[in-house]
């Protein structure tokens, strides 16, 4: 399974997050150094589409997602791990 880690500066960039799911990649979204409003446009985008594909959202902090295509689930060993390495805590 590959990973693919985004960390998008604008919300231009949120389309290739999208085009990794589609491909089969799990992507672990990084939204901690965005202001609020580009953060909920992204985050409402993001949601919209992983809903049409299928793919699921998983929260692990408060602005780090694990976005995974269907048919792959998420072990909570994964979100720990991602949690653990992240600069912000919930």
């Amino acid at each position: 399974m590959l990973v693919s880690i985004k960390e998008p500066l604008t919300f231009d960039d949120v389309k290739n997050v999208l085009d990794d799911v589609i491909s089969g990649k799990t992507v672990v979204l990084n939204l901690e150094m965005l202001e609020i409003d580009i953060k909920t446009q992204i985050f409402y985008f993001v949601s919209g589409g992983l809903y049409s594909l299928r793919g699921s959202l998983h929260n692990v902090t408060k602005d780090i997602y694990v976005l995974v295509p269907e048919g792959v689930s998420v072990d909570s060993k994964l979100k720990e791990t991602i949690a653990e390495k992240s600069l912000y805590q919930i």
